[in-house]
């Protein structure tokens, strides 16, 4: 399917949601939904028309759109409240240094023939699939993303894995990991949340969360996807 195939039927799936979604939603993810700040930031009117149409099931989200990020005005907001989501096609002009440190970015995929790219985007703070975007998803990805967890579908992360399986490990100094963290790098490789990861630790959210901070701190990453791009390298997992 080319990326202009995705796009149509990306936008021809998107049904606005009736008030007693709205309800399910804010029952399902009560204060981590209210007061959110969207910026999205699109190109192409296609894909931007199909993404307003999708956020505008979020009545209780503020939101903003520009073409590109120079236009956001960034000190008119929160940005510890904000998300900044970026289609992969603008993300490469992108001057990262515009978007305060505190606003989250989640960069919409639509090729995964990109991830190449995206990658080595350290400012990335999650990835989302555009052909499989829904309101459930975005639900999901945009208070996670505020509270430190980085939204990765499964697909992406295999992408991620399967190029970096493919260097040689020889040319990076090997870190040491205990056992645990092993376990944690495994499980951020298939794009769990901290909840989830402490589910299949059977720890708490708050030790799960300690976990991941120690695995990030010791491979000197700056995100999850940089954590396994750089245990990939170094023969870690």
């Amino acid at each position: 399917m080319t990326v202009s195939e995705a796009e149509d039927n990306f936008l021809t799936n998107q049904v606005p949601a009736s008030a007693a979604h709205e309800v399910e939603l804010l029952r399902r993810y009560p204060d981590r939904l209210v007061g959110v700040q969207v910026i999205l930031s699109v190109a192409d009117s296609v894909l931007r028309q199909g993404m307003q149409t999708l956020l505008s099931e979020f009545p209780f989200w503020g939101l903003r759109t520009s073409l590109n990020v120079q236009d956001v005005d960034f000190g008119s907001i929160d940005p510890s409240r904000s998300v900044l989501i970026l289609a992969d096609s603008d993300a490469g002009s992108v001057q990262w240094s515009d978007i305060p440190l505190s606003c989250k970015v989640l960069i919409l995929v639509g090729d995964t023939a990109r991830i190449d790219l995206l990658k080595n985007f350290s400012r990335a703070d999650g990835f989302l699939l555009q052909g499989k975007l829904d309101s459930a998803i975005l639900a999901d990805a945009v208070p996670r993303v505020l509270s430190g967890d980085f939204p990765m579908p499964s697909e992406v992360a295999r992408i991620l894995l399967s190029q970096e399986s493919s260097q040689d490990p020889s040319l990076a100094r090997p870190t040491r990991m205990t056992e645990r963290q092993r376990e944690t790098l495994l499980l951020l490789s298939e794009g769990l949340s901290n909840r989830q990861i402490g589910l299949r630790l059977r720890i708490s959210e708050h030790g799960a969360k300690r976990l991941v901070t120690s695995v990030l701190a010791k491979l000197d990453a700056p995100n999850r996807a940089s954590a396994v791009a750089s245990a990939m390298r170094q023969g870690i997992l």
